[in-house]
C-alpha cells in the first residue's frame, strides 16, 4: 500500500464518521427541542375540569388553584334561585379534559337583584297588552284586583300592596298585581254620580 492510498482511506473514513457526528448532533437537538416544547405545553397532560357550578365564586376559584387552572370572570346574571356570588356557568364544562393552566371562564349570580323602570300601562292599556309589555320585560303578574270599569282596562298597579306608577324602579323578580276593570262600567258610572250627588248635598245652601 503507498502513502498515497493510505491517506486515502483516512480522509474516507474521517469524512464518514464527520457526517455521522453531524447526524447525531442534529438528532440531539431535535430531540432536546422537542422535550423542551413537550414540557413548555404540556404536552400529554390532562387536567378533568371539576364541577364548580353553584359553588361561592372564591371557593371555587380555590378548587381551581389547585387543580392547576386559571380562571376568569367574564359575565355576571342574575338568578334568584341561586345565592349570590355564586357561579352560574362554568366554560369549559364540568368533566372535559385540558391542559395545565387551561383558563375557566366563569358566569358570577350578581350580589343585588336588578330593577327595571315600570313602562306606562296604568289608564293607558289593556290587560293583555300589559300583561305583554310587562313578559318582554321578564316581570310576572299575579291575579288582577277587580273593580268596577270597563272590561279588561287597566286602572292602576300595585306591588305589595302599594300602588306605584310609571317610572317607579321595582325588582325584576317582583310580582305585580294589575288593577283591572270588571266590565260593569254602569255600577262605575252610578258611583261617581253619588259622590257626585253627595258632595252637592254637603254644599251650604244658597241665601
Amino acid at each position: 500500500m503507498t502513502f498515497k492510498e493510505f491517506f486515502k482511506g483516512q480522509k474516507s473514513r474521517f469524512f464518514w464518521l464527520n457526517i455521522i457526528a453531524m447526524v447525531g448532533v442534529v438528532v440531539l437537538l431535535i430531540t432536546v427541542t422537542l422535550y423542551g416544547i413537550d414540557s413548555y405545553t404540556h404536552h400529554g397532560e390532562k387536567i378533568t375540569v371539576p364541577s364548580i357550578t353553584g359553588m361561592n365564586s372564591s371557593k371555587a376559584a380555590q378548587i381551581l388553584d389547585e387543580a392547576g387552572l386559571a380562571y376568569e370572570i367574564v359575565d355576571s346574571t342574575y338568578r334568584k334561585d341561586m345565592a349570590p356570588e355564586s357561579v352560574v356557568e362554568q366554560s369549559p364544562t364540568a368533566g372535559n379534559f385540558v391542559k395545565k393552566g387551561h383558563i375557566i371562564y366563569l358566569t358570577i349570580n350578581q350580589t343585588k337583584t336588578p330593577t327595571i323602570v315600570l313602562p306606562d300601562i296604568a289608564d293607558n292599556a289593556s290587560l293583555r297588552d300589559a300583561q305583554a309589555k310587562l313578559e318582554a320585560l321578564g316581570i310576572k303578574t299575579g291575579p288582577a284586583e277587580l273593580i268596577p270599569g270597563e272590561k279588561d282596562w287597566v286602572y292602576g298597579v300595585k306591588y305589595k300592596g302599594r300602588k306605584i306608577s310609571a317610572g317607579d324602579r321595582i325588582p325584576s323578580s317582583a310580582t305585580l298585581v294589575l288593577i283591572v276593570g270588571n266590565g260593569d262600567s254602569h255600577a262605575s258610572a252610578d258611583s261617581a254620580s253619588n259622590k257626585t250627588a253627595v258632595a252637592e248635598s254637603e254644599e251650604p245652601a244658597n241665601e
